[in-house]
């Protein structure tokens, strides 16, 4: 190996060393959060994520209704990989209420199994039958 190449080498393994080099995905900030639009008594949810760096994720969007017509329960997740400056769409679900229906969503967003970040919509709020620990 040439002289240039072994310094070449040598500079590369300090920067990694040391930590310089790209941003890795761990050091990102992960933001989720469920937007509504309501039109008569149908409302559509949006669960959305963002990141202050490039980021794989996994969600897990709950969704419990409750009211006089009975209780219903869904389930929607999947994975995506985040962008920078990206707002990214993760699920989209459509609700019938009415004016005594209660409702709670439960957005979780992983990174490498653990949470990096969580939303909660609820109707009342803080209340039944939105789940403590799920």
């Amino acid at each position: 190996m040439k002289r240039s190449g072994l310094l070449t080498s040598l500079i590369f393994a300090l920067a990694a060393a040391v930590g310089c080099g790209p941003a890795r995905a761990e050091s990102s900030e992960i933001k989720a959060w469920i937007e509504v639009r309501s039109s008569d008594r149908l409302h559509t949810f949006t669960a959305l994520a963002g990141t202050t760096g490039e980021a794989e994720i996994r969600y897990d969007l709950l969704v419990i209704k409750e009211g006089p017509s009975g209780r219903s329960r869904t389930r929607q997740g999947g994975r995506h990989r985040l962008v920078v400056g990206e707002n990214a769409q993760l699920s989209t679900t459509t609700l019938g209420l009415d004016w005594d229906d209660t409702y709670c969503l439960v957005l979780r967003v992983y990174r490498g199994g653990e949470v990096a970040s969580t939303a909660t919509l609820a109707k009342p709020d803080n209340t039944e039958p939105c789940p403590r620990e799920q």
